[in-house]
């Protein structure tokens, strides 16, 4: 596993699935962590042992379609920890096609 205990890594849709794993892949590194979700209450519930690590910001509220809240988050990022060394976007959605049920056989 690689060593990511000098790094600032900044994961965008922490609160889903994907995000996630990510996150707690990056975590077992020793990552600094940013977390960025648009919900107000999901980074808390779904990352518990984080709400009081020092190592660990959580970004609340945040909608990357408005770039001002992107610059806002990230400026607070490196304010708290110096530094960005490291982008993990996981935030969006999947939609391909048809939906199974609407598929015949």
């Amino acid at each position: 596993m690689f060593d990511f205990s000098k790094r600032v890594v900044v994961i965008n849709g922490a609160a889903g699935n994907l995000g996630v794993a990510v996150t707690r892949a990056f975590q077992k590194t020793g990552a600094t962590l940013v977390l960025v979700d648009r919900g107000k209450d999901r980074l808390a519930q779904i990352y518990p042992d984080l709400v009081e690590a020092s190592r660990c910001f959580f970004a609340i509220g945040v909608d990357l379609n408005d770039v001002a809240a992107v610059e806002q988050m990230a400026s607070e990022a490196v304010r708290r920890f110096e530094r960005i060394d490291a982008l993990v976007n996981t935030a969006g959605g999947y939609r391909a096609g048809q939906p199974l049920a609407a598929i015949t056989v």
